[in-house]
């Protein structure tokens, strides 16, 4: 009983993992990068589809280096920010430098590709007894 019982945990547990989304494709993530920094960096309708093809190519590179599992770990990290660097020589050819410098600020906080964000967690309930433990108190405020 008790291996049956460890074994559909197992089973659980293996398809909760396989349930997992798939990263975005590299056209998914330039779309989206679009749509970003036509608000973020006022991306013109000239530069758009410059910018999405730039985008492509450097996600495209970033997957081929990961898909490579001959590359050590220290090799496949030089190829990727060798694609940056390739990207972003490209994008200020095509940006103004307030764009570029926009543009650096933001896929420093968010990368190009991220992980969904989770919801936010929902507060505890406040309790009727905390009024009165910070009665006079303008902490916080």
């Amino acid at each position: 009983m008790k291996k049956t019982i460890l074994s559909f945990l197992a089973v659980i547990m293996c398809a909760g993992l396989w349930a997992q989304e798939p990263l975005a494709t590299p056209e998914q993530v330039a779309k989206n990068a679009v749509k970003r920094f036509k608000k973020e960096i006022g991306l013109t309708a000239e530069q758009t589809p410059k910018f999405q093809e730039i985008i492509t190519e450097r996600m495209t590179a970033i997957d081929a280096v990961t898909a490579n599992k001959s590359l050590d770990q220290k090799e496949a990290g030089k190829k990727k920010n060798a694609a940056i660097e390739k990207s972003k020589k490209q994008l200020a050819e095509i940006l103004t430098p307030e764009q570029m410098k926009k543009f650096n600020e933001s896929v420093a906080k968010k990368p190009l590709r991220s992980k969904p964000e989770a919801a936010p967690k929902a507060k505890p309930a406040k309790d009727a007894s905390d009024d009165d433990a910070g009665a006079g108190s303008d902490d916080g405020l």
